[in-house]
């Protein structure tokens, strides 16, 4: 009750074995801090061990990536799916979809085009890379793409063509004409509840 958690309250406020709310509060944020330095210290260690098994070991290996960012600059981010660690592909290091150079160009937002070869690369693409180089002292790794995912090779996709059927009316955009029933001549429109009205 009410009564209760207030005498218990005025207890605690005078026993000198209870520590004032403002050194627990700093006391909590100090453990935070220390927690969060702890796991960036960890996530680092982590990637370092990963980056020098790679050098030693796998340089120049291909292994399957997802694309995970994008820089300003045209840089594409992958995480190689089998150890869950990021390398940058410079732009200027893409080829097109037949391996040669390539100019690319932003279409949209998390998409590169390849201007000559019509190759795309975006936001959650799988691609086959090849490491290229690790600089340990960085924690950078830089790939080369080897292949693209099969939706981005040669090509950007567009809408398939509409279906046009029975004499209905369309716009010159292809899609039909509002409050026109398909199959019915000029002036035949659907009423607002489901009534037809010449």
């Amino acid at each position: 009750s009410g009564k209760s958690r207030r005498k218990l309250t005025r207890e605690l406020a005078d026993d000198s074995r209870v520590l004032d709310e403002g050194i627990l509060i700093d006391l909590a944020n100090q453990c935070t801090e220390r927690e969060i330095s702890a796991e960036e210290a960890e996530r680092e260690l982590r990637q370092f061990l990963i980056l020098q098994m790679l050098q030693e070991k796998h340089l120049g290996a291909e292994f399957k990536a997802t694309v995970t960012g994008m820089a300003p600059n045209g840089t594409v981010f992958a995480s190689l799916e089998k150890y869950l660690i990021d390398g940058a592909i410079p732009s200027r290091d893409l080829p097109g979809s037949d391996g040669r150079a390539d100019r690319w160009l932003t279409a949209g937002a998390g998409r590169l085009v390849a201007k000559r070869s019509g190759a795309s690369i975006g936001l959650g693409d799988l691609v086959t890379v090849r490491i290229q180089r690790i600089d340990l002292a960085a924690r950078q790794m830089t790939l080369d793409i080897v292949r693209f995912a099969e939706q981005s090779q040669g090509e950007v996709k567009s809408d398939p063509e509409p279906t046009r059927t029975g004499g209905g009316h369309y716009d010159r955009g292809g899609k039909p004409q509002r409050g026109r029933i398909e199959g019915k001549g000029k002036g035949y429109k659907q009423g607002r509840r489901g009534r037809k009205s010449r």
